[in-house]
């Protein structure tokens, strides 16, 4: 079970017609929070560890949209189904 999970948590997963607009939603809502953010916390140490912790959330939120993913053939493409851990 581990070595699938690896598998899967180390490979390429290119974006689809399904996740690619999660993935631009997720984009979205990090960049207008890291915006109002930015306007009430002071510039500095702590301002910065904040947009690291909130890019660090978008990528760990584009993974699980990425990597619960499994690509099947269809007719008109590719479906998404989830992935089972």
């Amino acid at each position: 079970m581990i070595h699938e999970r690896i598998e899967n948590d180390f490979s390429f997963h290119p974006a689809t017609s399904e996740t690619g607009p999660k993935h631009d939603r997720v984009r979205r809502l990090c960049k207008a929070l890291a915006h109002e953010l930015a306007i009430e916390v002071p510039q500095g140490r702590e301002q910065s560890l904040m947009l690291t912790a909130l890019e660090e959330a978008m990528m760990w939120a584009n993974a699980g949209i990425a990597r619960n993913q499994i690509v099947h053939q269809a007719t008109d493409g590719y479906a998404m189904t989830p992935t089972p851990r």
